[in-house]
């Protein structure tokens, strides 16, 4: 079994990833930024007390991040997904873009560097990035949507440099789907459970010639 870091967990796909996951006997740790009002959370952890710990983790402050990392008490970390993320703005107003890259961009970057020392503790290290087509420059074919369209097209980049650097950890963006969420909408054509079991299924695969690339939650590889 392995141990999990998920951010954004109290809601959506980061929730449908810890239920999968508790599901299969891991153990998770995952993060909200404010833990009494994660009532689904709290209510798994009622059923998988001893396999989940919920920690509270605020991206866009400081304090939180930095003290985060002190408040997992594993030694090795096996599986990190960045899942937490936002959607402001769809136009050319850069009123939002500090949020957007802050919380999409430089979150998940500043999480993975706290938690490098126990990832490379493992034998068997992965950093998943919750991306989106939305980032693909390739397919980008609809405009809009501007601070969010670039902060997961630079998280992407991350992603790939980083597996670069380190090889040894299994490194992958993953675009969920159009996901029926708070950010996906009511016209969405893909259920949480449906993306989780894809997306879980999909990490807990994932081998050494996937890492640096670019996958949907069934498994096809898009482009950059």
């Amino acid at each position: 079994m392995k141990n999990l870091i998920i951010t954004g967990a109290n809601r959506g796909i980061g929730l449908g990833i810890t239920k999968v996951m508790l599901s299969q006997n891991h153990t998770v740790i995952a993060t909200t930024r404010n833990i009494e009002n994660s009532g689904d959370l709290q209510n798994l952890k009622n059923k998988y007390s001893k396999n989940l710990k919920i920690v509270s983790l605020d991206l866009t402050n400081k304090d939180s991040l930095l003290s985060f990392s002190k408040k997992i008490p594993f030694n090795h970390l096996d599986i990190l997904i960045n899942n937490a993320g936002i959607m402001e703005g769809n136009s050319l107003n850069i009123a939002n873009t500090d949020k957007t890259f802050q919380v999409n961009t430089l979150g998940p970057m500043q999480v993975t560097q706290k938690l490098i020392k126990k990832l490379l503790n493992s034998n068997s290290a992965k950093v998943f990035f919750m991306s989106s087509k939305m980032g693909s420059i390739a397919d980008n074919m609809s405009g809009g949507h501007y601070s969010y369209r670039m902060s997961k097209t630079a998280l992407n980049m991350f992603c790939r440099s980083f597996s670069i650097d380190y090889p040894k950890i299994i490194t992958m963006a993953l675009h969920p789907g159009w996901v029926k969420t708070d950010m996906g909408g009511p016209n969405a054509i893909i259920s949480i459970k449906e993306s989780a079991v894809g997306l879980s299924s999909l990490m807990l695969k994932a081998e050494k010639n996937m890492s640096g690339r670019f996958f949907d939650y069934n498994g096809n590889e898009l482009p950059w």
